[in-house]
């Protein structure tokens, strides 16, 4: 492939990389490289191979990766290997709480979502309600249970959250310059003003950000842009407004593949020549440990409790449908119940968790988010193998043959939930979203 890329992005470049810029600009006649993030222990049928830098990073050879039966389990998602080595920076701990504040459509939030483990909490926010829909169909795809999604701006989100997250990603809005062999209009719609405007932006959303992060925790601030005046200039602000933050180094298998930031070693600069992907910025800082990390959000929370009728009907169906359901924080939020672990605001909650279902006409109607973060605690499983034929009919919404007693279900691949049927008299009535499914089949 070709690209025709701007001559001012091209000159400045030239200037940015020296010797290096023959190699930088070889990169675009070649074809982007295609990876993922596993986010699950089951074994691919399909050619990958590890990335040696990103912990769960493989390159993949794989057409229509979307279409995939483990893509629907949520075993991996599609992302770019220069983007999945920012998150890969942070030292996790468990029960750490986290916020993805630019966080659609969802990579970064399915990374930390894995790699913060089952006691952590993340608000994984998107200020674009129709970003905010595909962001939240990825964490339902995924089935993590301690994610809220909410599309607060960075300022509301300040207000609600002060000194309360020990980590917070900032994938800031960027003039995208990392994407031009993404998409084919990048180029054309780049403009050599784009820096000096996406840099005041970014700004405005790293003085809020710095508000929600808790003694001693973390910022992580990133583009996929190589502009200095959005990255390092960014950063060289920051640390001026926010003195109380330190610029830490990232691990030595990230610096392997990247150079320095220009005047900013510990910031790290990943052009496509140096390691695969379309290049990134990263920078991690630490706030000091001064001050007193706040426990609760300073909202008032939305969450309501379920009106005794519907508490019933919800408690029969989980008690008859779910191995263990005791320690569910179930509450209601708009037309749904819920089970939640946190606080939600009344307003730009999207999901404050995982969504269970509705009661109507004093019967339980289960949400396909249920059967993707509860599967492993059904009563009822169908476990199908790969090479099964169930498995395509069931993703393209066809009815299936299953040997289980009559009840609500959940069917699973390789353990990893794929959905929900209603078994009655050896036949799964399929229960799988119809904006899911697979279709030509």
């Amino acid at each position: 492939m070709s690209v025709v890329l701007p001559q001012e992005f091209l000159t400045r470049m030239e200037a940015l990389l020296g010797a290096e810029y023959p190699a930088f600009l070889a990169e675009y006649e070649k074809t982007p490289t295609r990876a993922l993030y596993k986010a699950a222990e089951v074994p691919f049928d399909f050619a990958a191979e590890e990335i040696s830098h990103l912990p769960g990073g493989y390159t993949f050879d794989l057409e229509k990766p979307g279409n995939h039966p483990l893509h629907h389990a949520g075993a991996f998602y599609v992302q770019d290997p220069s983007a999945m080595a920012t998150v890969s920076a942070v030292p996790f701990r468990e029960g750490m709480r986290c916020l993805d504040l630019c966080a659609s459509p969802g990579g970064k939030t399915v990374q930390i979502a894995h790699r913060m483990g089952k006691e952590g909490f993340l608000v994984s926010n998107e200020i674009n309600p129709s970003r905010c829909k595909v962001l939240y169909s990825n964490v339902e795809r995924m089935g993590f249970p301690n994610v809220q999604v909410t599309n607060a701006d960075p300022k509301r989100m300040a207000s609600w959250y002060p000194d309360f997250f020990d980590l917070v990603t900032v994938d800031a809005p960027c003039s995208g310059e990392g994407m031009f062999r993404k998409y084919e209009n990048a180029p054309s719609e780049w403009s050599a003003n784009a820096p000096a405007f996406c840099a005041e932006r970014q700004r405005e959303i790293l003085h809020y950000a710095a508000q929600t992060v808790a003694p001693g925790g973390y910022l992580l601030y990133a583009t996929c842009t190589f502009s200095v005046e959005e990255n390092e200039g960014t950063v060289e602000w920051f640390l001026e407004e926010f003195p109380g933050f330190t610029l830490l180094e990232l691990p030595e298998r990230l610096q392997k593949v990247s150079s320095p930031g220009v005047n900013m070693p510990f910031a790290r600069r990943f052009y496509p020549h140096k390691a695969a992907g379309e290049g990134q910025f990263v920078a991690l800082l630490q706030r000091d440990g001064e001050g007193v990390r706040r426990d609760t959000p300073a909202f008032t929370d939305g969450r309501e409790h379920i009106p005794f009728e519907e508490l019933r009907v919800l408690e029969e169906f989980l008690e008859g449908t779910l191995e263990k359901c005791g320690d569910l924080n179930l509450c209601k939020y708009g037309k749904y119940l819920f089970s939640a672990t946190m606080p939600a605001a009344k307003e730009n909650t999207f999901s404050p968790g995982v969504t269970l279902g509705t009661v109507e006409k004093r019967r339980f109607v289960p949400h396909h988010q249920l059967f993707k973060c509860f599967g492993s605690r059904f009563l009822r499983k169908l476990e199908l193998a790969s090479d099964d034929k169930r498995v395509m009919q069931y993703l393209s919404g066809a009815e299936i043959d299953c040997d289980l007693e009559d009840g609500w279900a959940v069917v699973t691949l390789h353990g990893l939930p794929l959905g929900g049927i209603k078994v009655s008299c050896g036949r799964g009535k399929n229960h799988y979203p119809k904006g899911l499914r697979v279709n030509g089949l």
